[in-house]
């Protein structure tokens, strides 16, 4: 059994809110205040199942009243009959839905979820189910209950893509007919993600999370739509595994997710965010220490302003792979001591990969840039970018770059293609080679170590390749 001590603050008559304090207490233990008439509480009218009132029939509470109950999902706490908070006990699933669901829009959830309260550990996931759910207004998640959330994707399924089968269109504008070993599961309007193809020629090029435009049954091909900005498409027997991610949401004329105020948290997975490509909008906003989190796999696509973006002391963290493409702004761009910490990341086709103004990017070995507008990796204004064994592939800028005292380790990584030159350390640079040799171009920067297409002007970068 479980105990729930109900506190009543005597007050002006506001019967039927939301709880204006919530706070869990050892022992399974908790406090709920919620504001009553002046005087007595009666309740009245016949509890239904799953329902506590305070007292019965009758029965007068003039202060605090203890009772207990048997765990279970929910039940409802009623002063005069009228509910005044549901409490979650459980770890319920709610489905979001067209049809058919517990709610048709995750705000709608959220709005639901939040005059509820949610016992210490448990958890609430939001379930998208398969399709395109679209929004014109962004999810705003903003307060301590978001830490007991999860909002997930209902689907994924795994393909392998065998070769390029041919390919049309123009830098930035691609079109590709992919060759796999099944079609199943696949439909126009999903989105798959490919984070490490390898053979043929320009493999990484066919990096990234990509809108599917047809699916052809019979040659077990599919056609896919790719914002990168090189001048030449993967062709060939480029082959690697694709994830099919079912649930798409889709926004138009605002951000995406909205994380903020602090204390707030999110967790999000097996989802395609997908903006309309206006404005400066972002899929996935995390500020004012907003905490996000990806348990596997998500994808940002086609915003105008930053696929994953982390301001004011904020953090992205992830034990999976995240990928952002075709988006205006930057793939991944953490600013003003935010912190992007991930596993494995993708930046593909956008205005820049990863980018980072006085923030800290930090992505495994295997995480690629490639065809982006501007670099690949850069960091600026004290900024940090640790992307050691990366790759940097066909970017319209450099590969890696470092400026304005800023750090940049990209040991190990492997650069090509890249319009303006793979590496630049720029701004009283102090660039760290392979060789560790100490060298200098006649300016006031310095590097270490011999490599080439370098470029080293003034400012503080520190950077290590070794």
């Amino acid at each position: 059994m479980r105990r729930l001590l109900i506190t009543l603050l005597l007050a002006s008559p506001l019967l039927g809110q939301a709880p204006n304090g919530w706070a869990p207490i050892e022992n399974g233990w908790a406090e709920i205040q919620v504001t009553a008439p002046t005087g007595t509480v009666t309740t009245t009218g016949t509890l239904a199942s799953g329902q506590v009132a305070l007292g019965s029939g009758a029965t007068s509470i003039t202060g605090d009243s203890r009772f207990t109950w048997t765990a279970g999902a929910t039940f409802n706490v009623l002063i005069a009959g009228q509910a005044v908070a549901t409490v979650i006990a459980s770890n319920p699933v709610y489905v979001i839905a067209a049809s058919g669901g517990d709610f048709t829009s995750i705000q709608d959830a959220l709005a639901a979820v939040s005059t509820m309260v949610v016992k210490d550990g448990t958890f609430v996931t939001f379930e998208i189910a398969d399709g395109t759910h679209t929004n014109v207004t962004p999810v705003v998640i903003s307060g301590a209950f978001s830490r007991n959330l999860i909002i997930r994707g209902a689907h994924t399924y795994s393909h392998n893509l065998t070769s390029v089968q041919s390919s049309s269109g123009s830098a930035g504008a691609w079109s590709l007919v992919l060759n796999m070993d099944s079609v199943a599961n696949m439909a126009i309007g999903d989105y798959v993600t490919s984070a490490a193809p390898s053979g043929g020629v320009n493999p990484t090029y066919l990096a990234g999370a990509f809108l599917v435009t047809n699916v052809d049954a019979v040659n077990t091909r599919i056609t896919v739509s790719s914002t990168h900005h090189a001048a030449a498409a993967p062709s060939g027997a480029v082959a690697g595994a694709l994830t099919v991610l079912k649930s798409v949401v889709s926004f138009s004329g605002c951000d995406g997710f909205e994380v903020w105020g602090g204390a707030t948290a999110l967790q999000l997975d097996k989802v395609a965010v997908v903006g309309d490509g206006s404005g400066a909008w972002n899929a996935l906003s995390i500020q004012d220490v907003g905490r996000l989190y990806v348990p596997t796999l998500v994808a940002a696509v086609g915003w105008g302003g930053n696929g994953f973006y982390a301001l004011l002391n904020s953090e992205i963290n992830s034990d999976g792979t995240l990928f952002a493409s075709g988006n205006g702004g930057g793939g991944f761009a953490p600013e003003s001591h935010s912190t992007i910490n991930l596993v494995g990341a993708v930046a593909s086709g956008n205005g820049l990969g990863f980018e980072t103004h006085s923030g800290l990017i930090q992505v495994g070995p295997g995480s690629i840039a490639t065809g982006n507008t501007g670099a690949g990796f850069s960091s600026s204004y004290a900024g940090s970018v640790r992307a050691a064994s990366t790759a940097s592939t066909g970017n319209g800028g450099w590969g890696y770059v470092g400026d304005l005292q800023s750090f940049l380790d990209r040991s190990g990584a492997s650069a090509s293609g890249n319009t303006l030159g793979d590496y630049s350390t720029a701004f009283q640079a102090i660039d760290v080679t392979t060789s560790g040799v100490l060298t200098s171009d006649g300016t006031t920067s310095l590097r270490m170590g011999t490599s080439t297409g370098y470029k080293t002007p003034v400012g503080i970068a520190y950077v290590n390749t070794t």
